[in-house]
């Protein structure tokens, strides 16, 4: 019985020396794949470099690891997790303020300027996503590192859709809403007797008096609908000249053409000719549609102007004006006024 102590020491001895040889095994096979994601890195074998410090990160978090991992990201085009290691590598108490100040003007100086950063502020512990993945709660310890384009950003029940270019931070916060503004409470009622109302003075009420107004017909200003028609007559003879021109034209071009043009009819001459014809014989029928309704809007235009009744308010006599004047000798019109 006086054995049984020492057979437990010696079997609690030779486990701690088991673990002791496998940790040691684990720290050697994890100083062989740094030596080699270091070697990749400078053969500028950056993914593979890049897989060999993960897998030496999870075994060893080392601030000379993650440094080496972020390079190997950055060089691989992972700028995001590249300058997310590279914060950390920062932030790390371990790393002196020489490898630091080193490190934050050169590697993070470039991937801050090919990054955008959002500033994400709302209300206490609001929960934030960037791009549908959650990144924490407000305060965030940081801004957050996004590739330049659009973003959509969730601050609590907020929805925002943030554009951010490269270099740029960007505050983004829910918008603010305004309070109601309050409404002002009525004034107190006055006390004391009502103020009695005066009662109206009787008496005769004049009748209103209606401004009398006298229908004249005058010459000067003209009315609004015969300015209208002379812009109708001035605009239909202005097209009926254009199409008279352009028939003209389309009938020299015609007349033009080389003797023996038509002799084949389905030539593409022939036809250029035949065409400049019909379009001299469509003008011409066109200018004569506008010309005729030029006529008809200066036939209405004089009709509207000399003969259409305008009411003048008062007594003030027309400008001018032609009135019908019936007599026993006969019928007919007088010009009074002056223009």
């Amino acid at each position: 019985m006086k054995r049984a102590p020492a057979i437990l020491l010696s079997l609690a001895l030779a486990s701690t020396a088991g673990s002791s040889r496998a940790a040691n095994g684990v720290e050697a096979d994890a100083q062989i794949r740094f030596k080699e994601g270091v070697a990749l890195l400078k053969a500028h074998s950056f993914e593979a470099a890049r897989v060999k410090f993960l897998q030496v990160y999870a075994i060893m978090p080392t601030d000379n690891v993650l440094m080496n991992l972020a390079l190997a990201e950055k060089g691989a085009g992972l700028k995001i997790e590249a300058i997310t290691h590279l914060r950390k590598y920062l932030a790390s108490s371990k790393v002196s303020a020489e490898d630091a100040d080193r490190v934050r003007h050169t590697s993070f100086a470039e991937l801050e300027k090919d990054t955008g950063h959002l500033d994400i502020r709302g209300p206490a512990n609001a929960a934030v996503k960037v791009d549908d993945t959650l990144v924490g709660a407000v305060p965030l310890a940081g801004v957050v590192d996004v590739m330049p384009g659009k973003h959509p950003v969730v601050i609590g029940s907020d929805r925002l859709d943030v554009l951010v270019t490269a270099g740029e931070t960007k505050v983004v916060e829910p918008p603010k809403v305004e309070p109601p503004a309050a409404v002002p409470a009525p004034p107190p009622a006055a006390t004391g007797p009502a103020p009695q109302a005066k009662p109206p003075e009787t008496g005769p009420v004049p009748p209103p008096t209606t401004p009398s107004t006298t229908e004249h017909t005058v010459v000067w200003p003209p009315p609004t609908h015969a300015m209208v028609l002379s812009a109708v007559t001035l605009t239909a003879l202005g097209v009926g000249v254009g199409f008279t021109v352009d028939a003209s034209s389309k009938n020299s071009d015609a007349n033009n053409a080389p003797p023996g043009t038509c002799a084949t009819v389905s030539s593409p001459a022939c036809q250029s000719v035949q065409d400049k014809i019909d379009t001299r014989d469509r003008d011409h029928r066109m200018s004569t549609v506008f010309f005729i309704a030029s006529g008809a809007a200066a036939v209405a235009t004089g009709v509207t102007w000399w003969i259409w009744p305008r009411k003048v308010s008062g007594d003030a006599p027309p400008l001018a004006g032609v009135v019908p004047m019936v007599t026993p000798q006969g019928a007919g019109l007088t010009w009074h006024g002056e223009f």
